[in-house]
């Protein structure tokens, strides 16, 4: 038994002991509230706690003031139905609750709940429930199955949080599965098709292909969106999805899956965008003593945002309603965001510096929800455990401990109000249901948006006529543009939407107004086709997010004025990313933007258009149709000398999109020659690159033109004079024409009178050649490669299994170096699926036991590393899998700035032993493509048509779904066992102080 775990029993022992400066403390607001610190100018308040409610994880209230929350005492391994939902009422009118009541049980993990008819809808994976109280006592009578087939795995990714969303669609955050080592018969589920029951023509694929849902229960509409949230989503005042995902904590969705869904061959990675500009490894600051964290957190960084809310309250000060907060569990504290507008997205800032919104010295402060009140209040919803990490990441000393459900039998919902505001009290208390219809109407200027949404839910519900000449007023005369909006989906929702609403609200003054008016005008041109020509005024508006909503809009149009508008847009809006997707997830074919870009976009050298030019080669690539494919190769490989930059960019997009070779066909030899002829030493390089790039996807070359080509590459190759980038060329073409054939010429430039750039070439080019030879005669010579050399030389044992072996072999008789191989390589042959590749591998890079590596590390420890040395160790042996803050190496595993904060000791515990657990969100899986290849790597994003994965290279690889043949998770981690090998006691210590100190 190690010595870290008697530490961690002594821990256990010191919080069990319950003295008063440790936790749990108790319910008493002088004991609890002494434990939290709050920015200025507010209260906290003790609005809730055991034995009222424990375990909570999600609130509603309704329109008569009552007061639903969820239980989920079974997280993390209880699946026995120990979930449920509890009333709390307040009997003596003092504001706040002290009775409560069972409304339902026996659930599963019950993960969200929202007011709906008469009932409530709550989420509990694999299933989304109705829940009502037909006899008036407090206890649901009616459990009705409204959705199902989600899946069951970590109850933080799966369904959860339902929102009313201003447009009547009820909104589900969801994630993907998460695969599972240790618990795979509770929670390994992939999930099923998602149905309504009792409508099972409606569905989605499985697991609704882990990303967010919508639906509507009257009319079984149900449709999946094009991004995916963790735990908790939300919506600013005009419509705009915010999403979170731990470590990420604040994502936009930027393009909804309806519009980049009509064109399939849009290589868009992911339709969110990650908004906060201080970018990735967000720094937070926690004040907790003794902190409760496991073997996966990252230290002094967000870890495990969820709940994320946009205020709307209307009792805060004003600023805040461009605020979002995000809980963050693990460091037990709130951090909150500054939103502004940034084009079509959004950039979020840091509203504090240096501290947070609340923070709490107690350790087992979990906030995990936030809920905003009828009274304008923050409400935060506290699951109050010792331990909030799900065991498939945590130690299994911690999982054998007995303390996973410490504080099961506790929880708090606290309430945060503005020092010196007095807010009304509601439990029991409101009648809103009772209202009026006009009332209802008026509602929906309210500045609170819980008024707003519950008066619009109510509208709908009622489906009164009464309501509909109100409402029209609201849209042409109401002040407050919150109610107009509100106002405009409430009668689109009755079916009273006419087009002179319509008309008005693409006038008005409020940007976001506008925006949605085009959304509804989408709706309805087909019976109101005149609507086209007033959605075609709003070209040139002021602002960007009405013109990125025309632009997707005007995208499934046919009419030829709609498409020049969408050209305008992209014009103007060039230099926006988002507009450039948008703009290529139109109907219109790719020629024509084609030549649209070619007569608007080219007039001078610049990145933004030559970005442009590559998306749209890479989409027509993807789409196969040889005579587009033609037409264009036949424009853009003979372009004029200072037209070479935008049409080297879009031949790259090309070579990149075309995922198979053509069949050798008389129509493509032209093409064949036009590409060949730009082979040439006097051609600009761009374009001689691209097409050979272009060239190596187009299947068999014409030999007659070949054959010369061949001569001058060889002539290159022999010129000592010839230019670098040329001759480097000529090695790349005799790699496109036949690697085996000129393994002698590539074997000839591996000479130290060559450049580097010329030999790694020549090494590339060897990597494509079959059999073994290429391996025997590199290890003939490998003492007179140089190291760099070598390194890339390694690349060349790598494309086969029989090549493998033989770098095994070497490897164990020292003939290449352990640490030639470097990290990536070494993961991928210790994972291989191929079981004589891993065994050997393990067995010769895995060495001691992970133990006694951990014990042999920790006498060096405790003095300080030089920061510059591990610097150094962090390029040879992080850098390729690993980036800090975004920077010094290779996006593939985390971002290792998130975990400065850790200590040395658990740093080292992660190397030594990375296969205890896998890190979430960086599984490894293979990819089985229809054209008989593989990809394997980590899924970076996921859209309806596409996944992206990214290789222990770093390189992404988007492949279409509907080229996947299968698709499955593979067992270990990315970072087996052995890294530790590589690294020698004090350069680990290095390492592990630039690590703490970055």
């Amino acid at each position: 038994m190690r010595i870290t775990y008697y530490l961690y029993l002594l821990l256990l022992c010191a919080l069990w002991s319950c003295h008063s400066d440790s936790p749990p403390f108790s319910k008493e607001a002088r004991e609890a509230l002494s434990t939290f610190e709050l920015i200025d100018g507010f209260t906290l308040e003790l609005f809730a706690s055991e034995p009222l409610v424990t375990d909570p994880v999600a609130m509603e209230i309704d329109e008569e003031g009552r007061l639903y929350v969820v239980e989920m005492h079974g997280y993390p391994l209880d699946t026995e139905g120990s979930g449920k939902i509890k009333l709390l009422s307040d009997t003596d009118g003092d504001g706040l609750p002290d009775h409560s009541s069972i409304f339902a049980e026996g659930l599963i993990l019950p993960t969200g709940i929202m007011r709906w008819k008469q009932g409530v809808l709550v989420t509990d994976a694999p299933d989304l429930w109705y829940l009502a109280d037909t006899t008036a006592d407090g206890v649901a009578d009616i459990k009705e199955k409204v959705l199902t087939g989600f899946a069951r795995s970590n109850p933080q990714h799966n369904l959860n949080s339902p929102v009313y969303g201003l447009d009547n669609w009820i909104y589900l955050a969801h994630e993907s599965t998460v695969s599972t080592k240790f618990f795979h018969d509770q929670f390994g589920g992939e999930g099923q098709n998602i149905t309504f029951p009792s409508h099972p023509g409606a569905n989605l694929p499985v697991n609704a292909d882990g990303r967010n849902v919508r639906f509507r229960p009257d009319t079984h509409q149900l449709e999946t969106l094009s991004g995916e949230s963790q735990f908790g989503h939300t919506f600013d005042a005009w419509g705009h999805q915010l999403l979170t995902s731990n470590e990420n904590h604040l994502f936009h969705e930027v393009m909804p899956a309806r519009y980049f869904s009509r064109n399939p061959n849009l290589a868009l990675p992911s339709a969110m965008a990650y908004i906060p500009a201080y970018g990735p490894g967000v720094e937070v600051y926690p004040i907790t003593q003794n902190p409760e964290h496991q073997l996966l957190t990252d230290l002094g960084t967000i870890t495990s945002a969820c709940g994320v809310t946009w205020y709307q309250g209307g009792l805060f000060p004003e600023e805040f309603e461009q605020v979002t907060f995000t809980a963050e569990p693990v460091h037990n504290l709130i951090h909150t965001d500054v939103i502004h507008d940034d084009g079509a997205t959004f950039k979020a800032e840091r509203m504090l510096e240096e501290s947070e919104f609340m923070a709490s010295t107690d350790s087992w402060f979990r906030p995990v929800n936030f809920y905003v009140g009828p009274d304008g209040a923050l409400y935060v919803i506290d699951y109050y455990r010792q331990i909030i990490e799900h065991p498939e990441w945590m130690s299994e000393e911690v999982n054998q401990s007995g303390a996973l459900y410490n504080g099961t039998n506790q929880g708090r919902i606290y309430r945060v109000v503005p020092t010196g505001k007095k807010t009304e009290p509601f439990l029991n208390q409101l009648s809103v249901s009772k209202t009026s219809d006009e009332e209802l109407v008026n509602l929906l200027s309210h500045p609170n948006l819980w008024w707003r949404r519950t008066a619009q839910r109510l509208l709908m519900d009622r489906a009164s006529e009464a309501t509909v000449v109100p409402l029209k007023a609201v849209v042409m005369n109401c002040t407050s543009p919150k109610a107009r909006v509100h106002a405009l989906w409430s009668l689109e929702g009755l079916g009273h939407l006419t087009q002179e609403e319509i008309s008005t609200a693409l006038k008005d003054t409020e940007p976001g107004i506008r925006e949605n008016a085009i959304k509804l005008a989408e709706l309805h041109l087909n019976e109101h086709p005149d609507l086209l020509s007033q959605l075609m005024l709003l070209q040139d508006d002021s602002d960007p997010k009405v013109r990125f909503q025309l632009l997707c809009t005007l995208g499934s149009s046919e009419n030829p004025k709609a498409q020049s508008v969408c050209q305008a847009i992209l014009r103007h809006d060039l230099a926006d990313t988002w507009v450039q997707y948008a703009a290529l997830s139109a109907s219109q074919p790719a020629s024509t933007w084609l030549e649209f870009a070619q007569e608007s976009l080219t007039h001078e050298p610049n990145t933004v258009a030559a970005a442009f030019m590559q998306k749209l080669g890479n989409q027509l690539g993807r789409s196969g149709q040889l005579s587009s494919i033609q037409e264009v190769i036949r424009l853009t490989a003979k372009g004029r000398e200072d037209a070479s930059w935008w049409c080297a960019a879009f031949l790259e997009g090309l070579s990149q999109g075309i995922t198979q070779p053509f069949p050798s066909t008389v129509a493509l030899q032209t093409e064949k020659l036009l590409l060949l002829d730009n082979l040439r030493a006097n051609r600009p390089e761009k374009i001689r690159r691209a097409s050979l790039h272009v060239l190596s996807q187009l299947g068999e070359l014409p030999k007659q033109v070949v054959n010369q080509t061949l001569a001058q590459a060889n002539q290159a190759l022999n010129d000592t004079s010839a230019a670098e980038a040329w001759q480097q060329d000529a090695l790349t073409f005799l790699g496109v024409v036949s690697p085996d054939q000129y393994q002698d010429q590539f074997m000839a430039v591996l000479t130290p009178q060559h450049s580097i750039a010329l030999q790694h070439e020549a090494l590339k080019m060897l990597s494509k050649t079959q059999g073994i030879t290429p391996c025997n005669s590199l290890l003939e010579r490998w003492t007179s490669l140089t190291p760099s050399i070598r390194e890339q030389a390694v690349n060349v044992f790598m494309n086969s299994y029989d090549r493998m072996h033989i770098l095994l072999a070497a490897v164990e008789n020292n003939q290449i170096d352990q640490s030639t191989v470097g990290w990536p390589r070494s993961v991928h042959l210790m994972n291989h699926d191929d079981d004589a590749i891993r065994t050997s591998a393990r067995r010769i890079f895995a060495g001691s036991s992970s133990d006694d590596q951990i014990e042999r590390y920790q006498p060096y420890l405790t003095s300080e590393g030089n920061i510059s040395e591990g610097a150094l160790v962090f390029q040879q042996s992080c850098a390729a899998c690993h980036q800090l803050k975004g920077q010094q190496g290779t996006g593939f595993g985390p971002d290792l700035s998130t975990i400065r904060n850790r200590t040395k000791e658990a740093i080292l515990h992660d190397i030594v032993l990375p296969n205890q657990s896998i890190a979430d969100g960086y599984e490894l899986w293979k990819v089985a493509l229809s054209n008989g290849s593989t990809q394997t790597g980590i899924i970076a994003s996921e859209t309806p048509s596409s996944i992206t994965l990214v290789d222990l290279a770093g390189n992404k690889t988007t492949v279409a779904r509907n080229s996947i043949e299968k698709l499955e998770a593979l067992e270990n981690s990315a970072m087996p066992d052995g890294l530790a090998n590589q690294i020698n006691e004090e350069a680990m210590n290095d390492l592990l102080t630039f690590l703490k100190e970055n």
